[in-house]
């Protein structure tokens, strides 16, 4: 050990001080690499932004919020008319049926793939149209077709409604996001969109580099292994941190676990990835440790 040791005593200060800059600059390239990743594998592919948001179409938070939206628009349509008391229970259990129905998921899916192009202008700054549209810090889904469809159930059943006066609707949209943050957030995924694969290969860069550098590249490895995984930690504390700010927006309720269900499932992967990433930094980072004792040979290990 003393030979190592003196052999990094002697080792030239740009280099140690390279090797750690670039083992700051990996640590910080690390969370931005795998965000700028799952942007581009799921925000930016439209198959797999489709695959992922089809999971909500199923989800029972997704649906009562759904159905609650598409009851209160048929009820403000025609419950003036035909008085709330005789339309809500004929009114709930067509959209129980609809909304339960492949009939949904169907156009849930068919609504989010059309919308994807409108999605990834929006990030780009660019003019949409169609289901999917922001405003004040929403991202909302228009229900008409499935309204239409509810309304035709009930004619089906007996429900006379050509003949109903129409009062206004109050609306049929689904909110999908509701945030204040939303102008920030396109922001960020803006330059993920624009810088492309560059952070992820440039972490790759700075870690094999760091290690090159390094005098003692055991202790290198040992640091890099530590260093990613805090780094994994402090991004899976700030997407709980992000979650719960985001959240803030919707009051308790079916919106609220809505909501809570659109933020997991779209971030499922990323969190999933990140606390992969966790332990394969702790691995790393023991067995560097393991490798050192067994070539000690029953010598006192020296921590870095």
């Amino acid at each position: 050990m003393a030979a190592i040791a003196g052999t990094t005593d002697r080792a030239p200060l740009w280099r140690r001080i390279l090797s750690w800059v670039l083992l700051i600059l990996f640590c910080l390239l690390a969370p931005l690499g795998l965000i700028t990743g799952w942007a581009h594998a799921l925000v930016f592919n439209t198959d797999r932004y489709v695959a992922t948001v089809d999971q909500l179409a199923t989800n029972t938070d997704i649906q009562d919020a759904a159905s609650t939206a598409v009851t209160n628009a048929i009820l403000d349509r025609y419950g003036p008319a035909l008085g709330a008391q005789f339309l809500r229970p004929r009114v709930e259990s067509a959209v129980h049926d609809v909304i339960s129905s492949s009939q949904f998921a169907t156009f849930w899916s068919t609504a989010n793939r059309a919308a994807h192009a409108e999605i990834v202008a929006l990030i780009r700054g660019r003019d949409q149209s169609g289901a999917l549209s922001t405003r004040d810090g929403q991202v909302v889904l228009d229900l008409a077709p499935i309204v239409q469809a509810v309304e035709t159930r009930l004619q089906d059943s007996g429900v006379d409604l050509s003949s109903v006066p129409v009062s206004s609707p109050r609306t049929t949209e689904f909110v999908l996001v509701d945030s204040a943050d939303l102008a920030s957030a396109k922001r960020v995924t803006r330059i993920f969109d624009d810088v492309g694969f560059g952070v992820p290969i440039a972490a790759v860069v700075a870690l094999v580099l760091t290690i090159l550098v390094a005098v003692d590249r055991r202790r290198a490895l040992f640091r890099a292994g530590v260093g990613l995984a805090l780094a994994m930690a402090l991004l899976l504390v700030l997407l709980l941190v992000a979650r719960s700010r985001y959240l803030d927006a919707f009051a308790t309720g079916v919106r609220h676990d809505a909501a809570a269900a659109v933020f997991d499932i779209v971030l499922r992967r990323l969190v999933i990835a990140a606390v992969v990433l966790l332990a394969v930094g702790l691995v790393t980072a023991v067995a560097s440790l393991l490798v050192h004792r067994g070539r000690s040979a029953g010598a006192s290990p020296a921590i870095p």
